[in-house]
């Protein structure tokens, strides 16, 4: 595993998707920046108009607000207190405890799974160029082979993980010196500072990490077998961009259903599209796992019935 790792770590696509990541990363940090400025431009518009109309300020501010979605057209009761409440919420997901939370819960949660399964094309597709499989299977077994290029390859995946987050971590650290909150309007800095999402960390990660490596392994074999990188990308952009969910136990529609219940939203750029309902017992993950094996069972057995067969 780490003679693959170390493959693949000298290969200069392994350091282009670590560059993505980091751009990517970075690009959803300047959203942020973006959505910051923007809920307090919208807050002292309609702060402006409520003034303009005589209302009470400070009962607008202490009431309630609801949103409700129209033909997926957003209808905001209360718009002042609700872009008061977002102003802040976006301050205080700049806090570095809580970049985890806001990096993925951003679109970055769609994309990555999307760049992995790119990487496991990339990585099949490389012993397809560059014939190794075949030089490779004088020494080892075919599944072993497989084996430590999956293992070498999820490494790769946390590293691309791990430069994004460090990434954010940096840009959310410096930027305390040039987002404050807006003075005029009293807000506690301290207070905002002490809200934390930390406590889910370890579960976001988990969730992206599977789902990264899942779309790894479905696309890793089936570029192996079909030994055509055109079919695997084509078929990976229509079931990432344009399909919708294909069922309650569509991969897709059971990351919406779980999405919002790990992830803080208060303060995303990225709305998701909610999922069908779903129980998510011990049981859907047993079954998912089962399927899973199914799968890389079958494309081993496949490999070494036909494909290994073309190479020889």
């Amino acid at each position: 595993m780490l003679f693959e790792f170390y493959y693949q770590r000298r290969a200069k696509i392994f350091y282009l998707f670590i560059a993505i990541s980091i751009l990517l990363s970075a690009s959803m940090f300047f959203s942020q920046v973006i959505l910051i400025q923007s809920n307090l431009t919208n807050f002292e518009m309609y702060l402006e108009e409520a003034t303009k109309n005589g209302e009470n300020i400070h009962q607008l501010l202490n009431g309630d607000f609801s949103v409700t979605f129209n033909n997926n057209v957003e209808q905001i009761d209360n718009p002042l207190k609700y872009y008061y409440m977002a102003y802040q919420s976006s301050l205080v997901a700049m806090n570095v405890k809580n970049g985890i939370n806001q990096l993925l819960s951003s679109s970055y949660f769609i994309i990555f799974p999307f760049i992995a399964g790119i990487y496991g094309i990339i990585v099949a597709n490389s012993d397809i160029k560059y014939h190794t499989t075949k030089i490779r299977l004088s020494l080892d077994t075919q599944w072993k082979l497989s084996l430590n290029k999956i293992l070498a390859s999820l490494l790769s995946i946390f590293f691309f993980l791990f430069a994004s987050i460090i990434t954010f971590f940096l840009l959310q650290y410096f930027s305390i010196f040039f987002i404050k909150p807006e003075p005029s309007l009293n807000i506690d800095g301290t207070l905002l500072n002490q809200i934390s999402y930390l406590n889910k960390a370890p579960v976001q990660l988990l969730v992206i990490i599977i789902a990264a490596f899942m779309n790894f392994i479905f696309y890793f074999y089936l570029t192996a077998v079909t030994r055509n990188t055109f079919i695997s990308l084509f078929l990976l952009g229509i079931y990432n961009l344009i399909l919708p969910p294909l069922g309650k136990y569509d991969l897709k529609n059971i990351l919406l259903t779980i999405y919002p219940s790990i992830f803080n939203t208060n303060a995303s750029t990225f709305r998701a599209n909610v999922g069908q309902n779903i129980e998510l017992g011990f049981h859907l993950i047993i079954i998912s796992f089962l399927l899973l094996l199914g799968y890389i069972w079958l494309m081993e057995y496949i490999r070494r019935k036909w494909s290994i067969q073309i190479e020889k």
